[in-house]
């Protein structure tokens, strides 16, 4: 589906690049800094060292990203080099680095190895149809040019996809097990997968996974691993081996005292069986209380104290949600379709594959056995409600707890083991008619990615939008000001002195403030100075929530198109403007 939708496999290098849009290609850029460095550890020092990506300030982008899997790939490699560092293949990696070979010592080995065991990794085809662009001063023109374009394993881009949709079948295999552990039978294995890949998603409505369409995402690395845990935790709630879980060594002693002091007043007719169970309930329920109330209360003043604002955007998201409140930052997240509430038609879906029906069926009878999943699924689907990009978790809790119906030890007083079966074929039988339409429909996904204007713009460009900045560290190298990685206070900030640029003020008074940045270049989105994607959603419209004073003025992004001054205009085409700050 990756391929049919984008074309991967014969698209150029540069085009390649440009089609992880966003997070995407920011995560991918970082990948090709510790790939590309001299040995691992110039790689890791370069990420946790980088002055390009808030340019001038060098930040830790290995803890601010979570690069953690692109770190692990890397190193993979490099236990690969200390295993293998055969004399033949010493003088290889020596070569290459005196011939200037830019992609590490772990990606040389890796096709060393694959070559000298005469694995085919690698094809390279002839494009005849490529035009490249050059700029010559003020001239433009295209050169009609063959080029040679390699795809397969042995090609970086390639096998950066490739490990994390290898990653993603591995999930399934897991999920397959969970289904099947909970189940205790092969047709609950079966529900559960066959109801994830029925609700697998589409380009722009995804259901259970994005993977397929964007494969850098951290929750592509991060899912396989919580499907993991939820395993794990099912196993050691069902172990019979409960002695690791005595934490305290007298605390048990202790909480046995006050019981027995209680059942000692019962005996003696002091206190009445209905007090006994309100001591013991109020119990509970004050260490539960205490707990959220103290978990609470603890993070808000630690967060008070030390001027930690980084989470502080999560709050002001809930609070525009069942509020009136709306401010610059949460209107970014909230007129994105992605954070807004979960839309209509997801029901409707659920219930045509079958889903939905069996898994509240299912969360009925195993409301006292399985509790533990019960309440998460009800976590998941309640996130999934409030914020629509969260279905991701939600959706394949429903499909485990729909793989529940076929276990005979809840359903084995209601009919016997044929029946039941039969009953289990059947419904995987319903479910398929609208699952195989729908994979059906992902599988005819065609398409090829093309964005000439892109290809254009990634010359000189220092500050924008979000998403072209990421595209333009990745394509370009250059220093950038701004990135998609919005969670971060600081870049909070940033990007909203950057936004200014599609406000209402002066065009003087945001040079200066881009000039403060020590920005050289900004690009302008035609499509963010002028599109409307809803109302209340246009760029204009949310700096109108803040700036009260420049509400009668146009917007400075249209001011430029009229007078560039005190900026000047340095490249132009139907998408992207440049602006160099005299």
């Amino acid at each position: 589906m990756f391929e049919n939708e984008r074309f991967f496999s014969h698209l150029s290098a540069l085009e390649r690049e440009l089609s992880f849009r966003t997070e995407m290609g920011l995560y991918y850029s970082y990948y090709k800094t510790i790939v590309e460095a001299p040995t691992f550890l110039d790689g890791l020092h370069a990420i946790m060292n980088c002055n390009v990506t808030e340019f001038p300030d060098t930040i830790n982008t290995l803890k601010r990203f979570n690069l953690y899997p692109e770190v692990c790939n890397r190193y993979v490699y490099n236990v690969i080099k200390t295993v293998l560092n055969s004399t033949a293949v010493s003088k290889w990696a020596w070569q290459g680095e005196a011939l200037g070979v830019g992609w590490g010592f772990s990606f040389r080995m890796y096709d060393w190895i694959t070559t000298s065991m005469k694995i085919h990794t690698k094809t390279c085809y002839t494009d005849h149809s490529c035009v490249v662009l050059i700029k010559l001063s003020c001239l433009h023109s295209a050169l009609q040019i063959y080029k040679s374009i390699p795809l397969g394993m042995g090609e970086l881009s390639f096998f950066y996809v490739y490990a994390i949709f290898y990653l993603s079948g591995l999930m399934i295999s897991m999920f397959f097990l969970l289904c099947f552990y909970l189940s205790g039978s092969i047709f609950g294995g079966l529900i559960g997968t066959l109801s994830y890949f029925y609700n697998h998603g589409e380009a722009l409505a995804f259901e259970c996974t994005r993977v397929m369409w964007t494969p850098p995402l951290r929750e592509s690395f991060s899912y396989p691993f919580l499907v993991f845990q939820l395993l794990a935790v099912t196993l050691t709630i069902k172990s019979s081996n409960a002695g690791w879980r005595h934490l305290s060594l007298f605390a048990q002693f202790a909480l046995l005292t006050q019981t027995c002091a209680l059942f000692g007043l019962y005996f003696l007719r002091l206190i009445t069986s209905h007090k006994l169970c309100m001591i013991l309930f109020g119990m509970l329920a004050i260490q539960g209380v205490s707990f959220v109330a103290g978990t609470v209360g603890i993070k808000f003043t630690v967060a008070k104290l030390l001027g930690i604002a980084d989470d502080a955007h999560i709050t002001s998201i809930l609070r525009s949600k069942f509020t009136d409140f709306r401010n610059f930052d949460t209107s970014l997240y909230t007129c994105a379709p992605e954070f807004d509430f979960l839309d209509p038609e997801a029901p409707q879906k659920l219930i045509k594959t079958l889903v939905l029906p069996s898994a509240i069926v299912a969360m009925i009878a195993v409301i006292a056995k399985h509790f533990y999943h019960l309440l998460q699924a009800l976590a998941f689907v309640a996130m999934a409600i409030i914020i629509m990009r969260l279905k991701l978790f939600g959706t394949p809790s429903l499909c485990v707890m729909a793989s529940l119906l076929a276990s005979r030890k809840l359903f084995a007083s209601v009919c016997d083991k044929r029946k039941h079966q039969a009953f289990v074929i059947l419904l995987i039988a319903a479910m398929s008619v609208q699952g195989i339409a729908n994979l059906k429909g992902q599988f005819d996904t065609k398409g090829e990615y093309n964005n000439p204007e892109q290809e254009e713009l990634v010359g000189s460009v220092f500050a924008g939008a979000m998403p072209t900045m990421a595209t333009v560290k990745l394509c370009t190298r250059r220093a950038i000001v701004n990135h998609p990685h919005y969670e971060d206070v600081g870049i909070r900030e940033r990007t909203h002195k950057v936004y200014e640029i599609f406000s209402r003020k002066p065009p003087a008074a945001v040079w200066e403030t881009l000039n403060s940045m020590k920005v050289t270049h900004v690009v302008i989105d035609t499509q963010w100075c002028l599109g409307r994607p809803k109302p209340g959603c246009g760029m204009v419209d949310i700096w109108d929530l803040e700036d009260k004073e420049n509400i009668d003025r146009p917007s400075c992004c249209h001011a430029l198109e009229k007078d560039a001054r005190p900026f000047k205009r340095v490249f132009s085409n139907q998408k992207y403007k440049v602006y160099k700050l005299r």
